[in-house]
This record gives structure tokens, sequence and C-alpha cells, in this order.
């Protein structure tokens, strides 16, 4: 199991651009199931890529609003 979640993370975390930040666990997405899990594992990925642009988005915006302040505010 500890081989196939090491190969998955591979395949899919590898290029991944919030492989850092994420926090879609392979194991609970059941990859162990077959491939209905890894398509569940895929739509899981999607969804938290989606969900990180925004974020990371939202941020940007608000810094830029905040005259690229917004570390100095958050520290307060």
């Amino acid at each position: 199991m500890i081989e196939d979640i090491t190969n998955t993370a591979d395949i899919y975390c590898a290029e991944c651009e919030f492989a850092r930040v994420c926090n879609v666990c392979i194991p609970v997405s059941g990859l162990s199931c077959g491939k209905e899990s890894k398509e569940r594992l895929q739509k899981n990925c999607q969804t938290k890529k989606e969900t990180m642009k925004s974020y990371f988005g939202f941020y940007v915006d608000l810094n830029n609003s905040l005259g690229g302040e917004l570390k100095k505010h958050l520290s307060r």
C-alpha cells in the first residue's frame, strides 16, 4: 500500500504547483480500491487546485488593494 501511495504521489503530485500546501490525502481517496478511486483522486486534486488558485488570487488582489503591504497588516 505504501508503494502504491508513493507511486501515485510521484505521478499526481510531482509536477503540481500546489503539492507543498495540499491536503488531499491519497490513502483517504481510496487509492487501493481500483480505477474508480483513481478517478475520485483526480477529481479531488482538480477541486483542490481550483480552490487554491482562488485563495492565492484573493491574496494577490487583497495585497494589491493594500498597496503591497498585506504581510504588514497580517502581522499586527
